[in-house]
């Protein structure tokens, strides 16, 4: 293939989406524990696909690391075909984990210009594919028919086993409480040293108030003030 021929394959609209490497931050095997619990938990019984929804009480917790590292576990681990969304409206990150950079996504689906389908793009990890945030400006200045949100949560359980959603702060949630409601479970990151355990309780039982199902709880970014050369004699 000459140089012409490959920057006018960069620049197809349809390209796969790339990762260079697994999003991980942290261990791999806790990713595999919180995995196959979440899964145990949120078995469909119906024939159709599972939706698995993660929230956090605030803001660079964590969530769309764990969320992405879920994603690749789950299809490394035969639970796909496997479908990551990318429901943070205020602050969306899965385009960039996996180079999807400018492609359409969920907000050009609740909005009404395009499918679930053309809004949901392969990556070049086996069985999974992700729906990035998309036209995020274009969301907030359109009106949103609250029945979009069904549909999508529909099509993508009728097309997939294993759908994530990654979700905004519960006090960011506004649109995507709509989507949280869909989910057959939802695990909240609690950022460590961040909340008092009272908020954290007002937290999930207003979700609960709301029709969201919680299941559980996971500490992130979580600090250790002992020096390494004396945990590893303990």
């Amino acid at each position: 293939m000459n140089q012409t021929e490959a920057k006018k394959d960069t620049k197809a609209p349809n390209r796969r989406a790339s990762v260079t490497r697994e999003p991980i931050r942290g261990s791999a095997t806790d990713f595999d524990n919180l995995l196959w619990r979440l899964a145990a938990r949120s078995q469909s019984t119906s024939g159709k696909g599972t939706i698995i929804a993660m929230t956090s009480c605030c803001r660079k917790s964590g969530v769309s690391t764990a969320i992405a590292n879920l994603s690749i576990k789950a299809s490394i681990n035969h639970l796909g075909p496997v479908l990551l969304i990318d429901a943070n409206l205020h602050a969306p990150r899965q385009h960039k984990t996996f180079r999807q950079k400018g492609v359409q996504g969920l907000a050009d689906v609740l909005i009404g210009g395009l499918s679930p389908a053309e809004a949901t793009h392969e990556t070049n990890v086996a069985d999974l594919s992700v729906m990035p945030l998309g036209s995020k400006e274009s969301f907030f200045q359109s009106r949103v028919e609250p029945r979009m949100f069904q549909e999508v949560c529909d099509w993508a359980k009728m097309h997939f086993a294993t759908i994530f959603l990654d979700l905004p702060p519960i006090d960011e949630l506004h649109h995507a409480l709509m989507l949280a409601r869909q989910a057959d479970t939802c695990v909240v990151a609690v950022k460590s040293e961040s909340v008092r355990r009272e908020q954290l309780k007002a937290m999930i039982n207003q979700l609960d108030e709301d029709g969201v199902q919680v299941n559980g709880c996971i500490l992130t970014r979580k600090r250790s003030y002992t020096p390494a050369w004396i945990r590893r004699f303990f």
